[in-house]
């Protein structure tokens, strides 16, 4: 039974940010997904991403919470270089 709590994770991961990413910015490239925070209740996830019409990187960070309710954090987008 703990295999399976340990194993049986509803939390995203890496690709189901790509897939939700996707679906909301089907025009967007995507660079790099990576977790950078992962606790009990939350994962922060770092997205980078280009726009192929201003050939700009830009980085958005998405925290996902599961502290009694599920629910996404999507903070602004950053340029980066």
């Amino acid at each position: 039974m703990v295999i399976c709590l340990l194993g049986c994770s509803t939390r995203p991961d890496e690709e189901a940010v790509k897939k939700l990413f996707n679906e909301e910015h089907p025009k967007i490239k995507i660079l790099e997904v990576r977790i950078i925070e992962d606790e009990v209740v939350a994962r922060s996830f770092i997205i980078k991403y280009r726009i192929d019409s201003l050939q700009a990187k830009y980085e958005q960070m998405w925290s996902y919470f599961d502290d009694g309710e599920s629910y996404w954090r999507k903070y602004e987008p950053k340029l980066i270089k």
